[in-house]
């Protein structure tokens, strides 16, 4: 019986993970027995190896670093006095550059260093339009929004509503929101248009900072004209706020007829 032929993957330049040249450790698992009928396998039965690359980190223990600046008044010009902040530890965010470029290789596109939340996806839209939509598309009256099924801007995420509807109100856009349903979501254009070019751009360059993150983002461009711009947003976006029915029956909503529990539209609510 001749071997099968396995046919070739499918998928588009850039957008399958490339194997890394020199991993620390490989597991070979192989074929004893047949785990079907448990006949028994040799060399020569198997045709083919599916390699792949599970990537992850050492245990890691926070190193806290604790620092007394000490502080007095002048007995002479009686003006209150401070020791200066050693360099590399100054005050502001208690997190340092590690912490703070793990951080930032989890949120990509636009570099949240908070909480990704339903307010932040929506400032993130909010951007887009002060930032580059306005100026591209100066007549529109409508903007049509993809979402996944999950996450900070799910279907079922009423803080995503309420602030979609703030963003309506703002703006005087008329809003139609499409999610992906749920296991769907790769379908979505970002994924295989933006994102994978971004993991292309920053492959094996040190994240040592948000400023290298960002101008690495912002750097990535295809043969076929792709610019991406980025920025880092510092807000904070608070976790846990909750909507009331109240507020969620505020909302100028209208469901479309094909799965509306997916597909709405948000519209500007009359001025008061």
């Amino acid at each position: 019986m001749a071997a099968p032929s396995w046919p070739p993957r499918r998928g588009r330049p850039g957008v399958a993970r490339a194997l890394a040249e020199h991993p620390d450790r490989i597991i070979e698992a192989t074929l004893a027995t047949c785990p079907h009928c448990d006949h028994a396998l040799g060399a020569a039965d198997i045709t083919g190896v599916h390699a792949y690359d599970h990537i992850d980190l050492p245990p890691i223990r926070p190193i806290v670093t604790r620092i007394n600046r000490h502080r007095g008044v002048c007995p002479c010009c009686r003006k209150p006095v401070s020791a200066a902040a050693p360099e590399g530890f100054e005050p502001g965010s208690p997190f340092g550059p590690g912490v703070a470029a793990l951080i930032i290789h989890l949120h990509i596109t636009q570099a949240v260093i908070d909480n990704d939340t339903a307010q932040f996806s929506v400032n993130s839209i909010r951007r887009w339009l002060d930032v580059m939509g306005r100026e591209r598309y100066p007549h529109a009256k409508r903007l049509v929004i993809t979402a996944d099924g999950g996450g900070s801007n799910g279907s079922r995420v009423r803080l995503f509503k309420l602030e979609l509807q703030k963003l309506a109100d703002e703006t005087g856009l008329t809003l139609q929101v499409c999610h992906f349903p749920p296991g769907t979501s790769k379908w979505n254009k970002i994924e295989h248009r933006l994102f994978c070019h971004i993991t292309q751009t920053w492959r094996g360059k040190p994240l040592t900072s948000r400023l290298a993150v960002v101008e690495l983002i912002a750097a990535t461009t295809t043969r076929t004209g792709l610019l991406v711009h980025c920025e880092l947003d510092e807000r904070a976006y608070p976790k846990g706020i909750k909507v009331t029915d109240a507020e969620m029956g505020g909302l100028n909503i209208k469901g479309n007829p094909f799965h509306p529990e997916w597909n709405y539209i948000i519209a500007p609510r009359p001025a008061v």
